[in-house]
Protein backbone atom coordinates (compact mmCIF):
# COMPACT_ATOMS: atom_id res chain seq x y z
CA UNK A 1 0.00 0.00 0.00
CA UNK A 2 1.21 3.18 -0.87
CA UNK A 3 2.23 5.65 2.26
CA UNK A 4 2.42 9.61 2.55
CA UNK A 5 0.04 10.59 -0.85
CA UNK A 6 1.90 13.69 -0.83
CA UNK A 7 5.44 12.89 -2.45
CA UNK A 8 3.83 10.66 -5.03
CA UNK A 9 1.30 13.68 -5.94
CA UNK A 10 4.35 16.19 -5.83
CA UNK A 11 6.54 13.87 -8.33
CA UNK A 12 3.57 13.59 -11.00
CA UNK A 13 2.02 17.07 -10.09
CA UNK A 14 4.82 19.70 -9.72
CA UNK A 15 4.89 22.26 -12.84
CA UNK A 16 8.08 21.93 -15.02
CA UNK A 17 9.45 24.61 -13.06
CA UNK A 18 9.18 23.32 -9.83
CA UNK A 19 10.27 19.59 -10.33
CA UNK A 20 13.32 21.74 -12.23
CA UNK A 21 14.29 23.78 -9.30
CA UNK A 22 13.32 20.98 -6.79
CA UNK A 23 15.27 18.33 -9.04
CA UNK A 24 12.45 15.58 -9.09
CA UNK A 25 11.96 12.52 -11.04
CA UNK A 26 9.17 10.05 -11.34
CA UNK A 27 8.22 8.52 -7.92
CA UNK A 28 9.66 5.04 -9.06
CA UNK A 29 13.12 7.01 -8.70
CA UNK A 30 13.02 7.60 -5.02
CA UNK A 31 13.37 4.74 -2.70
CA UNK A 32 11.42 5.88 -0.04
CA UNK A 33 8.55 5.36 -2.61
CA UNK A 34 9.45 1.87 -3.38
CA UNK A 35 8.18 -0.13 -0.54
CA UNK A 36 11.20 -2.72 -1.17
CA UNK A 37 9.52 -3.26 -4.05
CA UNK A 38 10.19 -2.65 -7.68
CA UNK A 39 6.49 -2.23 -8.93
CA UNK A 40 5.05 -0.90 -5.30
CA UNK A 41 3.70 2.39 -6.82
CA UNK A 42 -0.12 1.09 -7.82
CA UNK A 43 -1.04 4.84 -8.12
CA UNK A 44 -1.43 6.60 -11.71
CA UNK A 45 0.33 9.80 -12.39
CA UNK A 46 -3.03 11.72 -13.78
CA UNK A 47 -4.66 11.37 -10.36
CA UNK A 48 -2.29 12.25 -8.34
CA UNK A 49 -1.11 15.13 -10.10
CA UNK A 50 -4.80 15.81 -10.08
CA UNK A 51 -4.90 15.46 -6.28
CA UNK A 52 -1.69 17.78 -6.09
CA UNK A 53 -3.44 20.81 -7.97
CA UNK A 54 -6.79 20.51 -5.15
CA UNK A 55 -4.11 20.05 -2.43
CA UNK A 56 -2.35 23.74 -3.87
CA UNK A 57 -5.83 25.40 -3.85
CA UNK A 58 -6.92 23.63 -1.06
CA UNK A 59 -3.64 25.54 0.77
CA UNK A 60 -3.64 28.57 -0.81
CA UNK A 61 -8.02 28.79 -0.02
CA UNK A 62 -6.83 28.09 3.63
CA UNK A 63 -4.66 31.59 3.06
CA UNK A 64 -1.19 29.67 3.46
CA UNK A 65 1.21 32.11 2.35
CA UNK A 66 2.80 30.50 -1.49
CA UNK A 67 6.57 31.59 0.35
CA UNK A 68 5.15 28.85 3.09
CA UNK A 69 3.57 26.02 0.56
CA UNK A 70 7.09 26.78 -1.72
CA UNK A 71 9.06 25.59 1.79
CA UNK A 72 7.02 22.67 2.50
CA UNK A 73 7.43 21.80 -1.09
CA UNK A 74 11.76 22.03 -0.71
CA UNK A 75 11.14 20.03 2.65
CA UNK A 76 9.24 17.35 0.90
CA UNK A 77 11.65 17.42 -2.13
CA UNK A 78 14.92 16.92 0.19
CA UNK A 79 13.21 13.94 1.93
CA UNK A 80 12.59 11.85 -1.41
CA UNK A 81 16.54 12.93 -2.07
CA UNK A 82 17.63 11.74 0.78
CA UNK A 83 16.10 8.61 0.43
CA UNK A 84 18.50 8.06 -2.45
CA UNK A 85 21.15 7.98 0.04
CA UNK A 86 23.28 5.22 0.90
CA UNK A 87 25.90 4.40 3.42
CA UNK A 88 28.60 2.56 4.38
CA UNK A 89 30.68 2.22 7.61
CA UNK A 90 33.62 4.78 7.89
CA UNK A 91 36.98 3.51 6.94
CA UNK A 92 37.93 4.29 10.78
CA UNK A 93 35.26 2.04 11.54
CA UNK A 94 33.83 4.15 14.01
CA UNK A 95 30.38 5.41 12.40
CA UNK A 96 29.52 6.08 9.03
CA UNK A 97 29.94 7.69 5.54
CA UNK A 98 28.14 8.22 2.09
CA UNK A 99 28.42 5.36 -0.36
CA UNK A 100 29.38 6.47 -3.71
CA UNK A 101 29.10 9.34 -6.33
CA UNK A 102 24.90 9.04 -6.44
CA UNK A 103 24.68 9.13 -2.62
CA UNK A 104 27.22 12.25 -2.68
CA UNK A 105 24.78 13.73 -5.65
CA UNK A 106 21.65 13.32 -3.50
CA UNK A 107 23.10 14.49 -0.47
CA UNK A 108 23.69 17.81 -2.79
CA UNK A 109 20.14 17.65 -4.35
CA UNK A 110 18.67 17.31 -0.97
CA UNK A 111 20.87 19.96 1.25
CA UNK A 112 20.42 22.33 -1.38
CA UNK A 113 16.47 21.35 -1.78
CA UNK A 114 15.98 22.20 1.94
CA UNK A 115 18.38 25.49 2.30
CA UNK A 116 21.73 23.51 4.04
CA UNK A 117 24.76 23.57 3.16
CA UNK A 118 26.14 19.53 1.90
CA UNK A 119 28.46 19.22 4.92
CA UNK A 120 26.04 20.49 7.21
CA UNK A 121 23.30 17.67 6.25
CA UNK A 122 26.13 15.10 5.93
CA UNK A 123 27.22 15.93 9.69
CA UNK A 124 23.54 15.42 10.73
CA UNK A 125 22.89 12.10 9.23
CA UNK A 126 25.91 10.36 9.93
CA UNK A 127 26.67 11.56 13.29
CA UNK A 128 25.08 10.29 16.80
CA UNK A 129 24.15 12.73 19.95
CA UNK A 130 23.41 11.15 22.57
CA UNK A 131 21.98 13.01 25.37
CA UNK A 132 23.13 12.02 29.06
CA UNK A 133 22.12 15.18 31.58
CA UNK A 134 23.07 18.28 30.84
CA UNK A 135 25.65 16.93 28.63
CA UNK A 136 25.71 16.02 24.78
CA UNK A 137 27.88 13.69 23.14
CA UNK A 138 28.60 13.20 19.52
CA UNK A 139 30.19 10.06 17.75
Amino acid sequence: ERGYHVFYELCAGATKEQKKALQLHAAREFPYLMCGEENARNGDDRMDAGHFGELMNALDACGIRKEDVELVLRLLAGLLHMSRMTFAESAEGDGSQLAGKDSSMSRDSAAKSMGLKPDELLKVVTTRTLVTGKSEIYS
